[in-house]
């Protein structure tokens, strides 16, 4: 057998050899790229997807927004629909057990001490107090709120600090019946007004 004979089947090994390796690099190359690009696309999708948020944070923001507009659009109008004189306090309370809350469900309302119906407005979230306001507190900063009788009693229950300044002596005497803490009153302004209507009539 000559030399040129025995170099013939190694070059075809080497060749096929060669070819093998250049192709397991092409196929590295190509799984290199489409891991790349992969990359690429999961990027662009998680800006894609921070963007979207921001765009969802807005609108619920501008969402919101609007529901508070809306809440305070529909309080004044329920405020300006009330009777002169009215408590207008937006918490259901019963007329007969002085400062207890209704309990409200599937459209209408009752005490849950006395079990009387506050009827379905009060089952509304949207609810002003049409009773008449005629006791007035005063906190401790001075401020001054007029409220139907039974809000005040919930009022000078549960808040403390409260001074009860204009208020009639059953009423007063009513608020310290249904009261578990002491009531500060003080009427004298109340009686200068008094002295004063008498005075003119």
């Amino acid at each position: 057998m000559t030399s040129g004979d025995s170099s013939a089947p190694r070059t075809d090994r080497s060749g096929s050899a060669l070819c093998l390796l250049r192709q397991m690099v092409e196929a590295a190359c190509a799984a290199l790229e489409e891991a790349a690009q992969m990359g690429r696309d999961v990027g662009s999708r998680r800006a894609q997807l921070a963007e979207a948020e921001t765009h969802l944070d807005q609108a619920a923001r501008l969402l919101e927004r609007g529901r508070q507009e809306l809440t305070t659009v529909a309080a004044e109008i329920l405020r300006a629909s009330l009777p002169d004189g009215a408590c207008g306090i937006p918490w259901p309370v019963c007329s007969r057990c002085l400062g207890t809350g209704l309990t409200a469900s599937a459209g209408s309302s009752w005490c849950p001490s006395c079990g009387r119906s506050g009827g379905a407005a009060a089952a509304r979230s949207a609810h002003l107090c049409t009773e008449r306001a005629t006791v007035t507190v005063r906190d401790g900063a001075g401020d001054k709120a007029a409220m139907c009788l039974s809000h005040a009693a919930g009022a000078v229950r549960d808040v403390a600090g409260l001074t009860v300044i204009d208020a009639t002596d059953d009423e007063v005497q009513a608020l310290f019946i249904n009261s578990d803490r002491p009531i500060r009153v003080d009427t004298s302004e109340r009686a200068r007004r008094l002295d004063l209507f008498t005075l003119r009539r």
